[in-house]
């Protein structure tokens, strides 16, 4: 519950304060790492939310709610990485 409560959190900011998925992604890197994404993890980032929310709009959630859940999932991927566990 608190990983799925801050991933959450963590993409209402993001989603609330750029524009631009990639800037969301460079920011979302930023805050969890403290360094920029590769233009490979920024790829595999953006294909990722597209995968993902159009996985929910084919089980009829709202494109809203399917935009927040994506961008979350993302921020929990990141979160749940072996280099934000364990940053040097």
């Amino acid at each position: 519950p608190l990983m799925l409560a801050e991933s959450r959190a963590m993409a209402e900011r993001v989603l609330n304060r750029a524009d631009d998925e990639v800037q969301r992604v460079d920011t979302i890197y930023l805050r969890a790492y403290s360094r920029p994404p590769t233009d490979a993890e920024v790829g595999r980032s953006l294909r990722f939310v597209s995968e993902y929310r159009s996985d929910l709009a084919g089980g009829n959630v709202e494109p809203a709610e399917a935009r927040l859940r994506a961008w979350a999932a993302l921020c929990r991927v990141v979160l749940a990485s072996n280099e934000f566990v364990y940053l040097e």
